[in-house]
C-alpha cells in the first residue's frame, strides 16, 4: 500500500510530497483477488531480470519488460494477474534455540516446559541448541557432546548443519538442563549474551533464532552493564548526558553480527540491553515471567508462523531505491543498479533478509527521478513500475504494481493520497532516526504537508480547510503524544525499544491501532467505534479499546452495579460476550487484557489513551500552520 499513489512529475511537485514516496508491503496478504500459484517456469528479464507479469507486452515469441524496456525470447503464461506464487523448491524449516542458563529456577523449568510442547508440533523441523551463562556451549547432537566457547576469538569448523537435530533429540537434551545458581545479593549473574548471538550467527545461517533470555549481558562481547548492582543499567538521562559507558561498545558489536535473525522472548523486570541488541532484532516478546499464556501463545505463534524470508525490489528506471523501514538485514550479496545516492533506513541493497511473521509488513522508501521544467514532462512516462519479490517457505511471490504518473490527464497529487500509510511510514521514519539516535521533527513534516495541501488564507486561521482523504491526520496527530512510541516519560530504553520495534514490524492495520487506537462502545443493543475522548466513558455503558499491546474492557460503574446485582441480567450477558467475542487477529506479540470498572486504579490505563477536547487543539493547529 502506497503513501502516493500518484507519482510526480517534475521538480516542483516532488517538492510538496514533505515526505519519501513509500509503500508498505504484507508478503501474507493478497493484492487483489486473480492472486494465483503457478506451476510453469517464470520468464526472467535477462537484462534487469525482472520476471514476467500482465503488464508485459507480447509480440510473437518475444516479450518487452515493463521496467527496462528490454527485449526477451519467450512466451508468457502469466496473463491474468500482477500478483502470483510460485512453489520453487522443497523447504526444510529450521530454528535454533538461545537459551539463557542464569534463567531463575522456576521460570526455567516453565520454559523447557513449554518450549517441548510447542516444537512436539512440528516433526519436521530440524533445530540446534545453544546455551550460556558465562560461556556459551553449543549442542552436538552427532556426538552428543557440546562445544564450549569461552570468548570471541573461539572459532568453529564444522558445517552449521551438523548440529541441527529432529524434535524427539532436542527434546531430550533440553529436559537435561539445568540452570545455574546464583546466591549473590551483591552481583549480577555471568550471563555472555553476546558470545551467544555471535555463536549462533555462525550456526544459524538461513535459519529463525529464538532468544529466551531473563536479564543482561554482565561478560564478553556486548556487554551492557556491569556485574555488581551497585551500578545501574543505563537510563535515557544516562544516554543523553553520556555517562551509557558500555553502550556504544555493545551497538557496535551487535551490529557487526551479520546472517542473525532473531526473535527474542524476554522475561525480566529490568532492563536487559534490547536497545543495543535493536540491529540484530526481528520481533520482541517482553513479559514479566514466562509462565503467562502471553508468552506461551506468542511462542506457539511464532513458531508457527516464523520463517526467513529474502525481499528484492526492482523499479522502472524513473524510480530509485532508497531503503527498507522493517525488520531484518540488508543482504549486500545482491545489489542492482536502481539504488538511490540518498538512503535513508536500512539501505546500500535492493535485497533484505528478515524473520516473516503472520502480520509482518516491511516499509519500502522510493525516490522518483523527476525534471526540472514542465516543458520537459515528455521524458517520463504516463506510468511507472515496482515489481516486489519475496522468497519464503519454498515459495516466490511476485506481485507487479503499476501506477500513474501526473502526465496522466485529470490525475492530481493529492488524490493519490492515503493517509494512513502516510503517517505509519512517517513514525517508522521517526522510530529508526531514533532507534540510530539521530533527532526527527514529525511535527514539521505535518505541518509542512498541511501547508502545501490545506487550503487557507495566511494569517486568517478560520480559514483553514483539508481534502477529504486527509482528515483523519489531525485526530492522529493529537493522540500521537499519548502513543508509546513518542511517549518516553516513565520508559527505560529497552521498553522504548520494544515498542518502536514492534511498530516498525507489524502491518499497517496494527500500525494505525498503535498510532490511534480503536475504541468501541457496547450498550445492550448495539457495537459502535467512538471517539478517544473523556466524553465516551459512561456509567452504563462497557468500552473496549484496542491499543494493539493492550486490549482494555472498561465497565461502567453502573453496569458493574448490575452486574452485582443482576439487574438487566440478559443485557448485561450479551455486553459482556459481546466483548469476549472481540478478535484480535494472528498478531505477534499478543496483546495484555486489562479488565477494568469506572473509577479503579485500572481504569488508568484507558485514560492515559484519551484525549482532550479536539477543537481547541484544532484552533491551535490551524494557527501553527496558517500563521508560520
Amino acid at each position: 500500500m502506497f503513501n502516493w499513489n500518484h507519482f510526480p512529475v517534475t521538480r516542483n511537485q516532488l517538492l510538496r510530497l514533505t515526505s519519501p514516496i513509500g509503500c508498505l508491503y504484507n508478503v501474507n496478504e493478497p493484492i487483489d483477488e486473480l492472486q494465483r500459484t503457478l506451476t510453469d517456469t517464470v520468464l526472467t528479464c535477462n537484462q534487469c531480470q525482472g520476471f514476467y507479469n500482465k503488464h508485459c507486452t507480447q509480440s510473437g515469441t518475444q516479450w518487452n519488460c515493463v521496467l527496462c524496456g528490454g527485449v526477451n525470447e519467450g512466451v508468457g503464461s502469466v496473463n491474468q494477474s500482477d500478483d502470483y506464487t510460485y512453489c520453487y523448491k522443497d523447504h526444510e524449516e529450521t530454528a535454533t534455540l538461545i537459551i539463557d542458563l542464569n534463567t531463575p529456577q522456576d521460570e526455567f523449568e516453565v520454559l523447557i516446559t513449554e518450549l517441548v510442547q510447542a516444537i512436539r508440533l512440528h516433526d519436521d523441523l530440524a533445530i540446534a541448541v545453544i546455551t550460556f551463562d558465562k560461556h556459551c556451549y553449543l549442542w552436538d547432537p552427532q556426538h552428543s557432546t557440546t562445544f564450549t566457547f569461552r570468548d570471541e576469538k573461539s572459532t568453529l569448523n564444522k558445517s552449521s548443519s551438523v548440529f541441527c537435530s529432529n524434535v524427539a533429540r532436542v527434546e531430550e537434551y533440553l529436559l537435561s538442563l539445568s540452570p545455574v545458581v546464583n546466591d549473590s545479593s551483591t552481583k549480577r549473574p555471568l550471563r555472555a549474551t553476546g558470545l551467544a548471538l555471535s555463536i549462533a550467527s555462525t550456526v544459524s545461517k538461513e535459519s529463525l533464532s529464538l532468544l529466551f533470555v531473563s536479564g543482561p549481558c554482565t561478560v564478553g562481547p556486548g556487554q551492557v552493564v556491569s556485574l555488581s548492582k551497585r551500578e545501574t543499567i543505563r537510563t535515557f538521562n544516562d544516554i543523553t548526558k553520556g555517562r551509557a559507558k558500555l553502550m556504544d561498545k555493545a551497538r557496535t558489536f551487535y551490529k557487526s553480527l551479520k546472517d542473525l535473525y532473531v526473535c527474542s522472548f524476554i522475561s525480566s523486570l529490568d532492563q536487559t540491553g534490547l536497545f543495543e541488541m535493536q540491529s540484530c532484532m526481528n520481533s520482541v516478546t517482553l513479559v514479566d515471567s514466562f509462565n503467562t499464556n502471553l508468552f506461551k501463545q506468542s511462542l506457539s505463534q511464532t513458531i508457527e508462523s516464523g520463517s526467513i524470508a529474502q525481499m528484492e525490489v526492482l523499479t522502472s528506471k524513473e524510480i530509485t531505491i532508497r531503503g527498507f523501514l522493517g525488520p531484518g538485514a540488508i543482504n549486500k550479496a545482491r545489489k542492482s543498479g536502481n539504488l538511490n545516492d540518498e538512503p535513508l533506513g536500512k539501505s546500500g541493497s535492493n535485497s533484505i533478509k528478515f524473520v516473516q511473521l503472520s502480520n509482518t509488513s516491511m516499509g519500502i522508501l522510493f525516490h522518483m527521478d523527476t525534471v526540472a521544467y514542465a516543458s520537459e514532462r515528455s521524458k517520463i512516462g504516463s506510468y511507472v513500475y515496482v515489481q516486489i519479490r519475496t522468497w519464503v517457505k519454498g515459495k516466490l511471490r511476485v506481485t507487479t504494481l503499476k501506477k500513474p504518473t501526473l502526465n496522466n490527464e485529470g490525475v492530481k497529487l493529492e488524490n493519490g493520497f492515503n493517509q494512513e500509510a502516510w503517517i505509519v511510514l512517517l513514525m517508522r521514519l521517526y522510530c529508526w532516526q531514533e532507534l540510530q539516535m539521530k533527532d526527527f521533527d514529525y511535527n514539521q513534516r505535518l505541518v509542512q504537508l498541511f501547508q502545501k495541501f490545506g487550503t487557507f488564507i495566511p494569517q486568517e486561521p478560520d480559514t483553514f480547510q483539508l481534502p477529504q482523504n486527509f482528515r483523519l491526520l489531525p485526530h492522529i496527530w493529537q493522540h500521537l503524544p499519548c502513543t508509546p512510541i513518542v511517549q518516553i516519560v516513565n520508559k527505560t530504553p529497552d521498553e522504548w525499544c520494544y515498542y518502536a520495534l514492534t511498530f516498525s514490524h507489524v502491518d499497517l492495520h496494527d500500525c494505525m491501532k498503535i498510532l490511534y487506537p480503536l475504541l468501541l462502545e457496547f450498550d445492550t443493543d448495539k457495537e459502535r467505534e467512538v471517539p478517544l475522548t473523556a466524553s465516551s466513558i459512561k456509567s452504563n455503558v462497557i468500552l473496549l479499546m484496542d491499543t494493539y499491546f493492550h486490549v482494555i474492557v472498561h465497565w461502567g460503574s453502573q453496569v458493574s452495579q448490575w452486574n452485582e446485582t443482576s439487574q438487566d441480567h440478559e443485557g448485561i450477558t450479551k455486553m459482556i460476550e459481546s466483548t469476549r467475542k472481540y478478535d484480535i487477529g494472528s498478531r505477534l506479540p499478543l496483546p495484555r487484557y486489562v479488565q477494568c470498572v469506572e473509577g479503579d486504579s485500572q481504569s488508568r490505563f484507558l485514560k492515559a489513551q484519551l484525549d482532550d477536547d479536539f477543537i481547541p487543539w484544532w484552533d491551535n493547529m490551524c494557527n501553527t500552520v496558517c500563521n508560520k
